[in-house]
């Protein structure tokens, strides 16, 4: 959590690529539509959609603390947020269905075996006609490793704590347990029922996709 700011500062995708999933998202804004974040964090992600559009938003994290933070720096918007402290997975298999459930830079950091899962339970709690918009660490069939080495690279300007810690963290997202790539990703989505897929956006190794329920 200390360096956090730094880290995130060192990721082109923290900037551009939540933009454009917000933009997207505003494509189909309209009256009524409910809408579910699943990991909220310190509220980058749900930030630039509060911005953006006029959305109210269910922002859901398992910690404590990171509901407090983003509690915090999203104060403004207060009137239009709705938090929720539990697990995700937990969650939507009790929850009300939504029109649009969105998540960024979480789902990476769950096993396939448990993405998997949070795939069909996510599809399952989606009303008819409704998205899933993810962005996420997805790495294409060629050029991955590249990448990969380019994003390090950017860490040599952190201190060494926290320059030792995140090059562990996204090693670790590379183990084949947890490795998001463009194959097992479409096939994981469709998998759990969903027939349209597309990416609309990917920086480096950062895409934006939307995946309807129809």
């Amino acid at each position: 959590k200390k360096y956090n700011a730094q880290i995130l500062n060192l990721y082109p995708a923290h900037f551009i690529s939540r933009l454009i999933l917000a933009l997207e998202m505003k494509k189909i804004e309209k009256e009524g539509l409910i809408v579910l974040e699943i990991g909220c964090g310190e509220g980058d992600s749900a930030m630039p959609i509060l911005e953006n559009t006029n959305l109210h938003l269910d922002l859901s994290d398992v910690s404590e603390e990171m509901i407090e933070e983003c509690k915090s720096k999203l104060s403004s918007y207060k009137d239009r947020i709705n938090y929720i402290c539990e697990d995700g997975l937990s969650y939507l298999q009790n929850c009300k269905p939504y029109d649009i459930i969105f998540s960024e830079w979480v789902i990476h950091n769950f096993t396939w075996d448990e993405k998997k899962d949070l795939f069909s339970a996510i599809y399952n709690k989606l009303n008819q006609g409704g998205s899933f918009f993810l962005m996420d660490k997805i790495y294409p069939a060629e050029g991955a490793k590249e990448m990969f080495d380019t994003q390090m690279k950017r860490f040599e300007y952190l201190e060494t704590e926290a320059k030792e810690g995140i090059v562990k963290y996204e090693t670790q997202d590379c183990l084949p347990e947890f490795k998001m790539d463009e194959k097992n990703t479409m096939e994981g989505l469709k998998d759990a029922g969903f027939n349209d897929v597309v990416i609309v956006d990917r920086l480096e190794r950062d895409v934006v996709l939307i995946a309807k329920k129809e």
